[in-house]
C-alpha cells in the first residue's frame, strides 16, 4: 500500500495489504511510544495567559530500499515543558495536516531505484515558529528523506517540572541538622539589679574622676585599686586616641566592687576638653576688666579671680557652668549680685587649674598632612575666605597679591613664618585652622557659608590661634556697627577690641568659643555676645590646641549587678 500524503490516493495491490498491515503495526507501535512518553511527562497547568510553549510533533515516512514497505519513525516531543495529548488530540492534529495534488511528491515505491533510509537523529529546530496557515502551501522538493514539521504554541508554566526538582537528601548529617534544636531554658532568667551610689561613694567618684582627669599620663593599662569605708575597689581604665586632628581623646573607666556578696560595676566615658570646649576660657583675669553688659552662653572657666560688676539694672548673665580656680570677685559692683540671677548654670569655685600649653599649635601633627593642604605666609598677608569654597590673599607689603586658593573637602592649614600677622575676614565654606606666631587681627565679619544654626549638617570649622594676640580691627577697618564672628578663638597672651573706648557702634558678636591668657575690655565700643557653638562639645578646628583634662561625658552614676555567666 503506498499513500501520497499530498494526493491522498490509495492504491491496493497485494503488495499493497501487506504494506497496509505493516503501516498499522508501525503506527500501532508509533502509538504505543507517544502513549509512554506521555506517561513521563506530568502535566502542568500554564501559570498565566502570557506563557506558552511549544510541542513539536515530527512524522517521517520511510520506505525500504528492498521494497518490504515502509517504517515510521517514532514520533518525539522536542518541547521543554510538553503537554501531554490525548488520542484525540493527536486525530485532529493528523486531520490538520494541509494536503496537495501532486505526485511528483509521492514517496518512492519498491521498484525505483533504493536509496540509504538509514533512521536519521531528529535534530533540535528553532523556536519558535508560526503554525501553517490553511491556505499556505507546502515547500517544493523537499530533499529525502522527507521531513514535515509544525510548532503548535501552547501555554507554558513557569513552574519547573517535577522531574527537575532535587530529591530530599537522606544523608546522616541532613537529617540530624533537619532536627530542630532544643529550646534554651529561660526558667533562670532575670534582669540585672541596677543599685543607686550612697553619698559617700558619690564624693569617692567625684575625687578619683578629678585625679584620673588631671593625671593621664600616669594612668597605665593595669587595674587600679583603692579602699574607701571598708570596701575595696577596683578601675581599668582603656584610652582611645582621636581617629583625626578634629576627633578628641576619650577614656572608657570601668569600676567593680563586691557588696552583700555580689559583684556590681560600673562604667563612664570620659572626654578629653579642647580649649575650644569653653565658650570663653581666661587664664588671668585683668583685674581692670570687669564683667558687665555681657551674655556668655555655654561654659566659662578661669584660672584665676573673676570680676563681677552691677549697675542699675545691667548685670552679666552665664547661660552656662561657671568654673574658677579662685573666686569671683563683686567688691566694685554698685549693686548686690544675686547668685541665682547671674549664674544660670551654676557656680564652682576652688576648682584645678587647667594649664596652657606651651606650644599652641602641635606642628608634628600638621608633618603628615599633605603639602597641598598647607599653604606658608613668609611676611603679612590679609587673608580673605570665599562663600564658593575658596581663599585669596595678598601680601601687606610688596608687589605679590591677588592669589587665590581652593579648599577641599579635608583639613587645610594656613600658617605664618616666625613673626608674621595675618588678617582675616570673609565666608568660611571648609574645615581651616590659620596660626600666626605674631598677631591676627579680625578685619570684618567672619562667617560660616552653612550658619549650624540653621543647618545641622554644616561641616565649615574655622579655628584661629596665636602665639600673642586675636585683635579686632580699629573702626577704621571694620567700620561702624555689629562685628560677627565665627571661629574658635585662642590667643596666647590676649583676646582684644582695639579701640574699645570709642562711642558705642554695637555688638560684638562670637558664635564658637574665645580662649586667652587675658582679655581687654570691649566697653563702651562693643556689648559682649558670646554663643557657644555646641558642635565643639564633640569636636575641634582642625589641629585646634587641647587641654591636660577629661571629663565625663556618659554615666549612668549606679551599680549594675553582673550575673555569674553573663545570664542575664
Amino acid at each position: 500500500m503506498v499513500k501520497s500524503i499530498r494526493t491522498g490516493i490509495w492504491r491496493f495491490d497485494e503488495r499493497g495489504r501487506v504494506r497496509c498491515l505493516a503501516l498499522l503495526g508501525s503506527v500501532g507501535l508509533h502509538l504505543l511510544v507517544l502513549a509512554g512518553l506521555v506517561t513521563l511527562y506530568p502535566r502542568i497547568e500554564p501559570s498565566s495567559a502570557t506563557s506558552s510553549g511549544v510541542v513539536m510533533a515530527e512524522f517521517v515516512l520511510l520506505e525500504d530500499a528492498d521494497g518490504d514497505g515502509g517504517r515510521v519513525q517514532d514520533a518525539e516531543s522536542v518541547a521543554e515543558q510538553p503537554e501531554p495529548m490525548s488520542g484525540h488530540a493527536e486525530d485532529a492534529l493528523a486531520a490538520s495536516l494541509p494536503v496537495d495534488a501532486g505526485a511528483e511528491n509521492e514517496l518512492p515505491n519498491a521498484s525505483e531505484p533504493s536509496q540509504d533510509h538509514t533512521l536519521t537523529r531528529l535534530r533540535q529546530l528553532p523556536r519558535p515558529r508560526d503554525p501553517p496557515q490553511p491556505n499556505e502551501p507546502l515547500p517544493q522538493q523537499l530533499p529525502q528523506p522527507q521531513l514535515v514539521t509544525w510548532a503548535h504554541d501552547l501555554p507554558q508554566s513557569n513552574e519547573q517540572p517535577l522531574r527537575h526538582a532535587p530529591l530530599p537528601s537522606l544523608r546522616e548529617a541532613d537529617l540530624v541538622a533537619a532536627v530542630a534544636a532544643p529550646l534554651p531554658d529561660f526558667s533562670n532568667f532575670r534582669e540585672p539589679e541596677i543599685a543607686p551610689l550612697d553619698v559617700g561613694e558619690h564624693q569617692m567618684f567625684d575625687d578619683m574622676v578629678a585625679e584620673w582627669s588631671s593625671d593621664v599620663e600616669a594612668i597605665s593599662a593595669e587595674p587600679l585599686s583603692w579602699e574607701h569605708e571598708g570596701r575595696t575597689y577596683s578601675a581599668r581604665i582603656s584610652r582611645n586616641e582621636a581617629g583625626d586632628n578634629m576627633g578628641m581623646d576619650q577614656m572608657i573607666v570601668e569600676v567593680s566592687t563586691e557588696r552583700d556578696g555580689r559583684r556590681w560595676s560600673t562604667q563612664m566615658r570620659m572626654q578629653r576638653l579642647a580649649f575650644s570646649s569653653f565658650a570663653q576660657f581666661v587664664d588671668r583675669w585683668d583685674p581692670n576688666v570687669q564683667i558687665h553688659d555681657d551674655v556668655i552662653d555655654g561654659r566659662f572657666h578661669s584660672n584665676s579671680e573673676v570680676f563681677i560688676s552691677r549697675s542699675g539694672g545691667v548685670q552679666p548673665t552665664f547661660h552656662g557652668k561657671v568654673t574658677t580656680a579662685r573666686r569671683v570677685n563683686t567688691s566694685n559692683s554698685e549693686r548686690f549680685v544675686r547668685r541665682e540671677e547671674v549664674f544660670l548654670g551654676g557656680l564652682e569655685t576652688r576648682v584645678k587649674r587647667i594649664r596652657l600649653p606651651q606650644q599652641f599649635v602641635a606642628l608634628d601633627e600638621i608633618d603628615d598632612v599633605p603639602g597641598e593642604r598647607v599653604h606658608r605666609f613668609a611676611a603679612d598677608a590679609q587673608i580673605s575666605f570665599h562663600d564658593d569654597g575658596s581663599f585669596s590673599w595678598a601680601y601687606l607689603k610688596g608687589e605679590m597679591s591677588g592669589h587665590r586658593v581652593r579648599l577641599s573637602d579635608e583639613p587645610h592649614y594656613l600658617l605664618g613664618d616666625r613673626g608674621v600677622s595675618l588678617r582675616v575676614s570673609g565666608v568660611v565654606n571648609g574645615k581651616v585652622l590659620v596660626y600666626a606666631p605674631n598677631d591676627i587681627v579680625i578685619g570684618d565679619d567672619l562667617l560660616y557659608a552653612g550658619d549650624p544654626r540653621l543647618d545641622p549638617d554644616s561641616d565649615d570649622f574655622i579655628g584661629l590661634v596665636a602665639d600673642r594676640n586675636v585683635a579686632v580691627a580699629e573702626p577704621r577697618i571694620t567700620g561702624p556697627g555689629d562685628v560677627t564672628v565665627h571661629a574658635a578663638i585662642l590667643a596666647k597672651r590676649r583676646f582684644l577690641v582695639r579701640n574699645y573706648s570709642s562711642r558705642r557702634a554695637g555688638t560684638l558678636h562670637v558664635f564658637g568659643s574665645v580662649a586667652a591668657g587675658s582679655l581687654s575690655a570691649t566697653e563702651p565700643r562693643f556689648r559682649t555676645r558670646l554663643e557657644f557653638d555646641p558642635r565643639l562639645g564633640d569636636a575641634r578646628p582642625p589641629g585646634f590646641p587641647v587641654t591636660d583634662r577629661y571629663e565625663v561625658v556618659e554615666w549612668g552614676g549606679a551599680w549594675t549587678e553582673e550575673l555569674p555567666g553573663g545570664a542575664g
